[in-house]
Order: C-alpha cells, then sequence, then structure tokens
C-alpha cells in the first residue's frame, strides 16, 4: 500500500473516499466483525468538532441511525488529537479510518462510550483489485480485436504510442500512431543510409504530429535557420507528399507552459 507523508493531504483523500465511493458499497465489515451500511455521508463540518455532520448508517440488520463521523489516517490518532476528552465528539457514531497497523478494534468517547471504527485499506485493496482487473479483461479484449483488424505489429506500435503520452497526451500519441502506421515507418524509409534514417524517422512523426514550425507558424519565414529544424522541413517535404495523411493539429496536444515556450522559439 502507498503511504502519503503530509497528513492534511491524507485525510482529505479519505474525505474524498467517504463522500464519493463509500455510499456506493452495500456493505463494509469494522474492526470487530460487525457490518455497517452508509446511506449518507453527511455533510462537511468546516467548523471545529467531527468531520462530517448528519451521516446516516445502520450496524448490521439494525436500524437507520443518525450522526457524526470522525476521519483519520489511523486508529491511534483520535487519542492523539485528544477526541477522547473532547464532549464535542460525543455525537461520533463511527470511526473512519485508512489503515489499523495498531490492530485497535474501537475507541471511547468523553461520555465512555466505545464507538466502532472502520478501516479502509483492507476493503478498497480488494475492490480496487477487481476493477483493475475487469478494465484488464476489457483491455485485453480490445487489443485481440485490434490485432485482427490491423497486425499484431502495428497494434502493439499504437499501445506503445499510447503510453509515450503519459496522461496528458495519451490520445493524441494513439491518433499519431494510427495517422502513421509502423509499416511505412519500416518501409518508407528504407531508401536512406542508417545514419540518416533517424532523422528521416523523427520529421515524418514530427511531420504528422503537425508540430513542425512550418505547421505552426503562419509566416514561414520565421521558421529560422537552425540546421536541425531546417533538416525536419526539408525531409518532411520530401516524405510528406508520399503519406498521403493530414497532418494532426497543434491543438490536438498538451504543452506544458515551459515546453510550449520552446516550442515556439
Amino acid at each position: 500500500m502507498f503511504r502519503i507523508v503530509d497528513a492534511d493531504i491524507a485525510e482529505a483523500l479519505i474525505w474524498q473516499i467517504w463522500q464519493d465511493y463509500v455510499p456506493r458499497l452495500k456493505l463494509l465489515k469494522l474492526t470487530y466483525g460487525r457490518t455497517v451500511r452508509v446511506y449518507d455521508p453527511g455533510i462537511v463540518n468546516t467548523d471545529s468538532g467531527p468531520d462530517f455532520l448528519g451521516a446516516e448508517l445502520s450496524y448490521g440488520p439494525g436500524t437507520r441511525l443518525k450522526g457524526d463521523v470522525e476521519i483519520h489516517i489511523r486508529p491511534s490518532d483520535w487519542r492523539r488529537h485528544g477526541h477522547e476528552k473532547d464532549p464535542r465528539y460525543d455525537t461520533v457514531l463511527l470511526h473512519v479510518v485508512m489503515w489499523n497497523e495498531e490492530n485497535l478494534s474501537s475507541i471511547r468517547k468523553q461520555n465512555r462510550q466505545y464507538i466502532p471504527t472502520l478501516v479502509l485499506s483492507e476493503y478498497l485493496q480488494e475492490r480496487l483489485y477487481e476493477a483493475g482487473h475487469a478494465r484488464f479483461e476489457g483491455k485485453s479484449e480490445g487489443i485481440s480485436r485490434r490485432m485482427v483488424r490491423v497486425s499484431p505489429e502495428q497494434t502493439l506500435y499504437e499501445n506503445l504510442m499510447r503510453t509515450a503520452g503519459y496522461a496528458k497526451n495519451t490520445n493524441s500519441f494513439h491518433e499519431l500512431a494510427r495517422c502513421l502506421p509502423i509499416a511505412w515507418i519500416r518501409t518508407g524509409t528504407h531508401r536512406e543510409k542508417d545514419d540518416q534514417r533517424t532523422m528521416a524517422i523523427q520529421a515524418v512523426l514530427i511531420g504528422a504530429a503537425g508540430l513542425l514550425p512550418s505547421h505552426r507558424l503562419a509566416d514561414s519565414s520565421t521558421i529560422g535557420d537552425h540546421p536541425y529544424v531546417q533538416e525536419l522541413e526539408a525531409r518532411w517535404g520530401a516524405y510528406g507528399p508520399e503519406l498521403s495523411i493530414r497532418s494532426m493539429d497543434e491543438k490536438d496536444w498538451l504543452f506544458f507552459a515551459y515546453a510550449h515556450s520552446i516550442f515556439r522559439t
């Protein structure tokens, strides 16, 4: 399991899970074996006191209860924050934590009542695995269909290009792989010498992506005289017509501010 060092960020993450994910689940198991069902996570408390107010839940087959919920990273935070001596927390019905490394089954309020603890990590591990397995099966089926439609090599190439896009340009790199098939990259530049072929491949990739200066600048006279740029433009001018494809557009790509300024120079 991951660990988040900053306590404020960690608790904010648990708040989000409690609000958006937990209410969609049917039953969750508490540390002492009983189950709890969450009907309403409650309202975030922006003042002092419990984190969520007016939550609705039930234990086992019991009736629906209404009360407050406190969120922590681990059970020992309850005592470390002094809640066991604070009467404002006597309204808490449930203590929600991410991890229970201390194996504490319950905690006690100022009024001497014990309240149960819900540990999210173990349950989320199982649910996330199930969801991940389902996503993997879906992706595998999609890849199999694509291999039949094109070829195993082209399918691998497209998925590797998707990975190269990380989170922001995944679809753009995938589109580029479809615009410029791997078979053409291999055969279309075969007339180049080995030491020049890399430059040719760079030119067709950047050209197909629509990211050459001639694509992005209205006035071609501002392209500049850098030898590398001039070579890319010249090779794209030679290979572009052979491809018979419509280049992508600058708007298809997401640039970081620093990278954007580099490409503009």
